[in-house]
């Protein structure tokens, strides 16, 4: 197995910044997840680890070995596609079999390595099928059997679950983390989807904007997220901004007046509380007016106005009220968060 060790790498694409100064060491056997929206830099990160792109400057480490400059082929890296990347006139065995086909390994023992991979991902019954008799999940497993049996230093793995329905992808979530576990592979993991992120990593690298915005783990990114566009990014519904000033240890705005703050006054600040963190009651101190309702299933999510800021409440189902009524609620104090409107870095308080 293998660490892998980013050095200040930069990638531009003409006049545009793709990945910025990145640096990072991914631990032998991490499973480690890439997050963040389109565009920020991601899959370019990802390719550059697999040598189908090079940076302009800095430095790719595996195993302490400078591999820049090398080949795909030759960084011993194994890479799992959006499109899963399937021959289609080849069965799933012949799929499997085929990256142990191009290193002439003997026929036998392909055979048998190619049943014991297939066990690892339960696709025994389904060998002599062309990957257009297969459900997506099965072809899911079939792209992912074929990276297994070259037992590579390294998985690499880009959008892998986002072609498959809901059901299935939490079903292969479970797998694929459960498969990682087990094989001791370490495995960089692209997504844009914050739920597989926090599901799958060890340690998530949030990136925005070609640069890394933080590096922990999923509670560490939930719970004490570094800036604005991580407390903004991950969560669903995501984090309420809330827009005011500090005067006198006190958070103020039209609408709300957060007392005991332990910042210096400021004129321009963001409060930043969670949705399951605001309780909704007939005594709260914040008033406003039901905006929406959303219903989904165990919870019920409530948006009220507060000027020009839409605050979303999490309550439960037995909460009942219409659009258009009064409502006042408050908010857990050991739960808000304080951000500098212009850096957008976190206070702390």
């Amino acid at each position: 197995m293998a660490n892998v060790i980013f050095e200040n790498i930069t990638k531009k694409f003409d006049d545009v910044t793709a990945v910025e100064d990145f640096s990072l060491e991914v631990q032998d056997k991490e499973f480690l997840v890439l997050l963040g929206p389109s565009g920020c830099g991601k899959t370019t990160t990802m390719r550059i680890v697999a040598g189908l792109e090079k940076p302009n400057s800095g430095k790719v480490l595996i195993d302490a070995k400078d591999v820049t400059d090398y080949a795909p082929k030759d960084r011993d890296v194994a890479m799992v596609f959006q499109s899963y990347a399937l021959y289609p006139h080849m069965t799933v065995f012949q799929n499997i079999e085929y990256p142990l086909k191009i290193k002439n390994v003997p026929k036998e023992k392909r055979k048998d390595q190619v049943l014991e991979t297939a066990k690892k991902v339960q696709l025994e019954g389904l060998l002599k099928r062309l990957p257009k008799q297969l459900s997506g999940g099965q072809q899911q497993r079939v792209a992912l059997a074929r990276v297994i049996i070259r037992n590579p230093k390294v998985f690499l793995m880009d959008e892998p679950l986002s072609n498959l329905d809901a059901k299935l992808r939490v079903e292969m979530r479970a797998k694929l983390k459960n498969l990682q576990n087990e094989l001791g592979i370490t495995t960089i993991y692209v997504t844009h989807d914050q739920v597989e992120a926090m599901t799958l990593a060890d340690r998530i690298v949030v990136m925005n904007n070609a640069r890394i915005s933080q590096v922990s783990s999923p509670n560490e990114i939930y719970n004490n997220p570094s800036n604005l566009f991580v407390a903004g990014f991950v969560g669903s519904p995501p984090m309420n901004f809330i827009h005011g000033k500090i005067k006198n240890k006190n958070f103020i705005n039209d609408f709300v007046n957060e007392s005991n703050v332990n910042i210096n006054d400021r004129n321009e600040v963001i409060l930043g509380v969670r949705p399951e963190d605001i309780e909704v009651s007939h005594d709260g101190n914040i008033k406003g007016e039901v905006y929406s309702i959303e219903l989904t299933g165990d919870s019920t999510y409530v948006a009220v106005e507060l000027g020009e800021d839409l605050l979303i409440a999490k309550t439960k189902n037995e909460y009942k009220t219409s659009i258009g009524s009064p409502i006042s609620f408050s908010m857990n104090r050991n739960k808000t968060y304080f951000f500098d409107s212009e850096s957008e870095n976190r206070i702390i308080e």
